[in-house]
């Protein structure tokens, strides 16, 4: 999930930090080896998250940074590429027999195929780097075209690197939660026995600690309005209640011009 930890993730980090907030709050006495031995792999363990987590979404800021500088890179390197591409065909052939072909480039270029022609640019470039310079390139063009092909190769690793990281810290996460969960529903065992007769209330503390907390679902707007046409929040009723109890002026009877006349003919004429 572009870089970052689930809900139910979130929720499970969460756990492990309450249990490890309540016991280092309510330490046992006399300490229980095993509840002390449990309580540390849960703190390291908290640790681990954090670091993880961290990587997850550090990892997926270098991907996207990769890709996004990566793709800008390619379009100056190739547009560079075809700009000596161009200069190497106009060359005198009868001066630089076999020239022309050393610098053909394809009208569609990958990324490796980008960096791989860029090499070879730079390897026909230095027999015939005088005709390019004599044709207004600067002197140190052909170091230029080195060092522009070495910036888009370190974002190309930039992209593979920060997606490794961001995976590693996705897979971490997993297994470094399955581990607490584990150690959690032990440590639940052990003091559900040692609270539940000893102190009830604070048997209480532990389970609203222990159990997961899932957020309740924010109501959508929609399901505060009224349904059109009726249900209890609909006005027609109560208009159609007021129509009947409203008197005329000449007293107690029901106004029948208020009463739209019922049509069932042609016409607006009544039948029957």
């Amino acid at each position: 999930m572009f870089g970052v930890m689930t809900k139910q993730t979130e929720q499970q980090v969460a756990r492990a930090k309450r249990v490890g907030f309540f016991i280092a709050e309510h330490t046992i006495t006399p300490a229980i080896p095993r509840v002390t031995a449990l309580a540390g792999q849960v703190t390291t363990l908290i640790g681990e998250t954090e670091t993880e987590g961290s990587n997850q979404v550090q990892g997926f800021g270098d991907f996207r940074g990769g890709s996004g500088t990566r793709a800008e890179m390619a379009r100056a390197l190739q547009k560079r590429l075809r700009e000596i591409g161009r200069t190497a065909r106009a060359l005198p052939r009868d001066q630089y027999p076999g020239v022309r072909e050393q610098f053909l480039v394809p009208n569609s270029l990958r990324y490796q195929q980008t960096i791989d022609t860029g090499h070879a640019f730079i390897a026909a470039i230095g027999p015939i780097k005088a005709a390019f310079v004599e044709r207004a390139y600067p002197v140190d063009f052909d170091e230029q075209l080195s060092d522009q092909i070495a910036a888009f190769e370190a974002a190309t690793q930039r992209k593979e690197l920060g997606a490794q990281k961001r995976r590693g810290g996705t897979s971490g996460l997993g297994v470094t939660l399955k581990k607490a969960k584990e150690a959690i529903d032990e440590l639940h065992a052990i003091l559900s026995v040692y609270y539940r007769d000893s102190n009830p209330a604070l048997f209480a503390v532990w389970k609203t600690a222990v159990r997961v907390h899932v957020p309740a679902a924010i109501p959508s707007s929609s399901s505060s309005s009224s349904p059109p046409g009726g249900g209890s929040g609909s006005s027609a009723p109560a208009l159609a209640s007021a129509a009947s109890l409203s008197p005329n002026r000449a007293g107690g009877e029901t106004d029948a011009a208020a009463i739209e006349p019922r049509v069932n003919g042609k016409g607006g004429v009544l039948v029957g």
